[in-house]
C-alpha cells in the first residue's frame, strides 16, 4: 500500500474514533445504567491493588469495608488499564473516558484489518466494515445508554475472531489463523464471559 494511501486510511479511522467518541469528550460523563458499577470496579481495582493485591480479586472497600469479590464474576482484565491512570491520580470520570476512547480505537482498529483480511486486503471493504462496525447502533446503545464495559470491550474483539476463524476454513496454508482466533477468543473471555 502507498504511504499517501496509508495516510489517508489512518486520518479516516482516526476521525472514525473522534466520532464515535464525541460523547466523552464533553466536561461531563453521560449516565449510562451501569456506569456507576463499573466506576466502583475501577476504584475496587486500584485499594485492592493498594493492598497488595495482584490480581485484585477481592475490592477492599465495598459493603461498608468488608469487601466484595466482584472480580470473581467480572473479569478485570482491561480495566487495569484506567485503574492504572487512576493510581496517577487521574480524576476517576477521565480515567474512563480514556478507556471509552481505547475500546474505540481498538474497535475501529480489528474491524479494519478484520474486514480487510476477509475481503482479500481490500481497503475499502475495511473502511466501510469499520465504520458499519463502529457506529452501529447496538454497540453504540452498549457504551453509552447502558454502559455495558464488559459487552462494548468484547464486541471490539468479535471480527478479530471471525477473521481467524475464516482463515481456518477457507484460507488453510496461512500459519496464523489459529493465533487470530486464539487471541480474538481470549480477548473475548477476558472481557466479557457470563455464566447462565
Amino acid at each position: 500500500m502507498e504511504l499517501k494511501k496509508r495516510k489517508i486510511i489512518i486520518v479516516v479511522l482516526l476521525a472514525l474514533t473522534l466520532f464515535v467518541s464525541l460523547p466523552v469528550l464533553t466536561p461531563y460523563l453521560v449516565p449510562g445504567l451501569d456506569l456507576k458499577f463499573h466506576l466502583y470496579r475501577i476504584e475496587g481495582i486500584v485499594a485492592g491493588l493498594k493492598t497488595g493485591q495482584i490480581p485484585v480479586r477481592m475490592q477492599p472497600e465495598w459493603l461498608s469495608g468488608y469487601g466484595y469479590p466482584v472480580s470473581i464474576f467480572y473479569s478485570d482484565f482491561f480495566l487495569y488499564w484506567p485503574a492504572f491512570f487512576r493510581i496517577l491520580h487521574v480524576n476517576l470520570q477521565d480515567c474512563y473516558k480514556i478507556y471509552v476512547i481505547t475500546v474505540n480505537l481498538l474497535t475501529i482498529y480489528l474491524a479494519f484489518i478484520s474486514f480487510k483480511g476477509i475481503f482479500k486486503d481490500d481497503t475499502l471493504i475495511g473502511v466501510i466494515g469499520s465504520v458499519l462496525w463502529s457506529t452501529s447502533i447496538y454497540r453504540l446503545g452498549c457504551e453509552y445508554a447502558r454502559a455495558g464495559v464488559g459487552e462494548y470491550t468484547a464486541l471490539a474483539f468479535i471480527p478479530l475472531f471471525f477473521w481467524g476463524g475464516y482463515q481456518i476454513l477457507y484460507q488453510p496454508n496461512k500459519k496464523n489463523s489459529w493465533c487470530i482466533t486464539g487471541v480474538g477468543f481470549a480477548c473475548l473471555a477476558l472481557s466479557h464471559l457470563e455464566f447462565p
